[in-house]
């Protein structure tokens, strides 16, 4: 930044005296705006990303400066940009004394995973299941008994009706390998310690006394509620050292308007959990954390919902594409976790990962459009995990 407040220095001083004569005058300060046409480009066979630039809303089609996330001039032909470095980039843009804010884009060097076949194209009968999301963390002396209640209801039936995450957003314990920057996500699931959210649609928080039957019950009624029209969900995913490309489709078993999220999950993060204030306490199985939510790629504005996929009509397809940098993920949370007093755990162990794939759509409940997951899947970092059909 410095390099180019130093290059730019004489028009910013006029653009400053500009701007003052403008506001004086009554006239609006323009803005400068860099979009993109995707947020991927792979590092090989001539792909490029379209970048637009537009100034008050008008679009500027020469004699931009483009600049990189070191600052540094980016050679970009007739507006089209390329790279030969996989990961993160930024882009922005200059043009006369206007500076755009930068748009973030990822490079890939693998190429995009063809779209999962589909066996059975005239079949809409998807298996079900419920995302099953613990918010805990290791300081909680509470969670060990949300903890003995899950063991007790995700037994060999029920365990199959579920996809069960751990999501350790709450800063109260400093020594959290399995910290993970989501306390807003946290927030919209009302995910007080210790609590149980499923399908992005009800909390439970553990009350003394709750049995594993009584979770059972809370599963049942949401399994139940979307038995009949989950979506389907197929995904093929690649991995490299440090990044996963998955394609995912959606296969809709009603017409409806759907979106589309990931998240990163990680097992066998090693942290003593707190004695609970309760009897029963901690165990040792409990100090062994799995599914831990690592990242989450399914924000829309203010809420996880997922990415919009716009309306599907029933036994159609509609797919998206996410890319995960492992390296970015890895050095922000570091940085999040020392913020928040919190540690953070070491480079990751790619058989250790694992995605947690899940669908929203709308309903009415009670007269009221509620959003909830329709349906979710486990499935490896590498590989094609098809449609399941019941």
């Amino acid at each position: 930044m410095l390099n180019r407040i130093i290059r730019y220095a004489s028009l910013l001083f006029a653009a400053v005296m500009l701007i003052s004569c403008g506001k004086e005058g009554g006239v609006t300060k323009k803005t400068l705006e860099i979009s993109v046409d995707k947020k991927f480009v792979q590092t090989f066979g001539g792909d490029y990303i379209n970048l637009t630039v537009t100034l008050g809303g008008e679009t500027i089609t020469q004699d931009v400066t483009f600049f990189d996330e070191n600052d540094e001039v980016l050679l970009v032909d007739d507006f089209k940009y390329m790279t030969e470095v996989p990961g993160e980039h930024e882009i922005s843009a200059a043009y006369g004394t206007y500076f755009s804010e930068p748009v973030k884009v990822t490079a890939i060097a693998v190429a995009i995973p063809e779209t999962p076949e589909d066996e059975h194209p005239e079949r809409t009968d998807f298996r079900p299941r419920v995302l099953l999301t613990q918010f805990t963390t290791t300081g909680c002396t509470w969670c060990p008994s949300m903890k003995h209640v899950l063991k007790n209801a995700l037994n060999d039936s029920y365990a199959d009706k579920v996809v069960k995450v751990d999501c350790h957003a709450s800063t109260m314990s400093r020594n959290d390998p399995a910290y993970v920057d989501l306390k807003d996500f946290e927030e919209q699931c009302n995910g007080l310690l210790p609590s149980v959210n499923l399908d992005l649609a009800e909390t439970t928080g553990y009350l003394q006394g709750m049995t594993g039957a009584d979770m059972q019950g809370f599963i049942d009624g949401w399994f139940e509620f979307k038995s009949d029209n989950a979506a389907g969900i197929a995904v093929n995913s690649v991995a490299t050292d440090d990044q996963i490309v998955a394609k995912v489709s959606v296969k809709a078993a009603q017409t409806g308007n759907y979106r589309v999220g990931l998240m990163l999950l990680e097992d066998n993060i090693v942290a003593t959990s707190s004695q609970t204030q309760l009897g029963s306490g901690a165990e040792d199985w409990m100090n062994t954390h799995n599914s831990c939510v690592r990242y989450m790629d399914a924000r829309d504005g203010k809420y996880y919902y997922g990415h919009q996929l716009g309306q599907i009509a029933k036994g159609e397809s509609e797919d998206y594409v996410f890319i995960l940098d492992l390296e970015s993920i890895w050095d922000r949370g570091s940085l999040k976790a020392e913020q928040n007093g919190c540690t953070w755990s070491p480079r990751w162990v790619n058989e250790e990962l694992h995605l947690a794939v899940f669908v929203t759509t709308s309903a009415a409940v009670d007269k009221n459009e509620i959003l909830y997951v329709s349906n979710v899947i486990d499935c490896p970092i590498n590989g094609v995990t098809p449609f399941e059909y019941r």
